[in-house]
């Protein structure tokens, strides 16, 4: 993507978010919203409590025609101050206009492939749903509902659930490795030669008091734990993928060690490039470093890190059809999805060109879903307006807020059913504010999602983030123990 919310991107993934949330320090200007009703929102459609699945699939493939056919579909929730002070949400909605009396005509291949797509997905979406015991609303802006104690109509098949660590987060430990499968400590970092650098705050916190304590618990709840080796410097891919022979060469071995001497399970590759150029010799350098950390040691694992569009689109830096073969897992990074410019959902289930559902389908069709972790986060987006009257795609932002940031606003989460997403809306120092994220319903959502598609399992960006919550790990869980996997030692 041109627009800067290219997926999975490194500057948002890979930093240090633990800046305070101003609403959480104080709250003094902070507001809970109000919900505008339907007729006022301009939302289209049933405005009843809850969306039959006939409705909410009618709407979600109009959505997917506009957005991926380019019909410059902006939806744009715009934040409105009602009279008396009260805050409400109201949508605007900028799109062509759709002849009801209409039918749509599949005239060619690839037409007839989308609505093929389409059909799929909203199946699995339904399925998703289904095994989730929700009632959604149908209303744009109505309060969400919580996931109850039960979360499941029946519980999920046992999966894996795969979590980041970062470096930053190791003083704070995971509260429960047990029920996860693998981690994967962020991150050591990695040069234009393909040498590790030996030195940055990952590098230094390996073999300290904090990891040696997380290496043990993983190890006695039986986790793989994985060492990632990530950049986005532009200059150091470009220069991996011309010579992927030559950096393959001298990573192997660096790597090997640095598994052997502290006993790591695997590598994963957190390699987050754009140059589409790169593609195939990064894919060859992709398939050296499998193949040099596969012979060192048969059990270790090899996994990488892709965007979500990646299996579909042809320019991409990750030749996704050329990679499967040799890694072992690929951890879809199923975020950072936003419009630019407009307060939109930073990881939608459905009704977008990207999303869950999207690049599921896509995936599926390249990769054996035994190798497939839908990435999720723990983190979301804020948006900032001007206040009434903000012009659609003018928006502030978006800033990263972990969950446990969200959450301290304690403001209640309202209900996107074209994305099946939560947000919240509020008031701080004159301006008006949305955040877009994750709670436990929609995290049991994209898990119900990745099981209808029979992917391996979930992964999580990034454990800590969502501080002492524990709903978080166990809505993606779906009411059984996570599949373990044998460890390498």
């Amino acid at each position: 993507m041109d627009d800067g919310s290219h997926p999975g991107a490194p500057e948002r993934r890979m930093g240090d978010p633990r800046a305070p949330w101003p609403p959480g320090d104080d709250g003094a200007e902070a507001s809970a919203p109000g919900v505008a009703d339907a007729a006022t929102s301009g939302t289209p459609g049933d405005a009843t409590a809850g969306a039959g699945p006939t409705d909410r699939v009618a709407r979600r493939r109009a959505s997917q025609r506009v957005r991926r056919r380019r019909l410059g579909v902006l939806v744009g929730l715009v934040v409105l101050l009602a009279l008396g002070g009260v805050v409400t949400v109201g949508i605007v909605f900028v799109a062509p206009h759709f002849k009801s009396t209409t039918p749509t005509i599949v005239t060619t291949p690839q037409q007839h492939a989308d609505a093929v797509a389409e059909s799929a997905e909203d199946k699995l979406v339904q399925a998703a749903m289904a095994s989730v015991g929700v009632r959604l609303p149908a209303r744009q802006g109505a309060q969400a509902p919580g996931l109850p104690a039960t979360g499941f109509a029946h519980p999920l098949a046992p999966h894996q659930v795969f979590g980041f660590v970062p470096y930053w987060y190791l003083s704070n430990a995971v509260a429960d490795v047990s029920s996860l499968t693998t981690v994967a400590y962020f991150s050591v970092g990695i040069a234009a030669d393909g040498s590790v650098p030996q030195s940055g705050p990952g590098w230094g916190d390996i073999g300290d008091s904090a990891f040696s304590q997380l290496m043990s618990a993983a190890h006695n709840a039986g986790d793989r734990v994985l060492l990632t080796v990530a950049t986005d410097d532009a200059t150091v891919l470009d220069a991996l993928s011309a010579s992927p022979a030559t950096a393959a060469a001298k990573l192997v071995p660096q790597v090997v060690q640095l598994l052997r001497a502290n006993g790591f399970d695997g590598v994963d590759l957190d390699l987050e490039g754009r140059n589409g150029a790169d593609a195939a010799g990064f894919a060859r350098f992709v398939q050296l470093v499998a193949a040099g950390v596969h012979h060192a040691r048969a059990g270790w694992e090899v996994a990488i890190d892709t965007y979500p569009q990646s299996a579909s689109d042809p320019d991409d830096f990750f030749d996704v059809r050329a990679i499967a073969p040799s890694v072992d897992q690929i951890f879809v990074m199923a975020y950072d999805e936003y419009v630019a410019g407009v307060p939109s959902a930073n990881a939608p289930l459905a009704g977008s060109a990207l999303s869950d559902a999207s690049a599921l389908q896509t995936y599926e069709a390249l990769v054996p879903a035994s190798k497939l972790i839908l990435g999720v986060p723990f983190y979301g987006d804020d948006w900032t307006e001007e206040g009434p009257g903000t012009e659609p795609g003018t928006a502030e932002g978006p800033v990263a807020l972990v969950y446990s940031q969200i959450a301290a606003g304690n403001h209640p989460p309202l209900w996107d059913p074209f994305t099946d997403t939560v947000f919240i809306s509020y008031r701080y120092q004159g301006k008006i504010h949305q955040t877009w994220y994750d709670n436990a319903l929609t995290l049991a959502l994209k898990a119900a999602l990745a099981q209808q598609y029979h992917a391996a399992g979930v992964g999580i960006w990034a454990l800590g983030m969502e501080g002492s919550d524990t709903g978080l790990l166990s809505a993606l869980l779906g009411g059984s123990p996570p599949l373990k996997l044998p460890l390498s030692h």
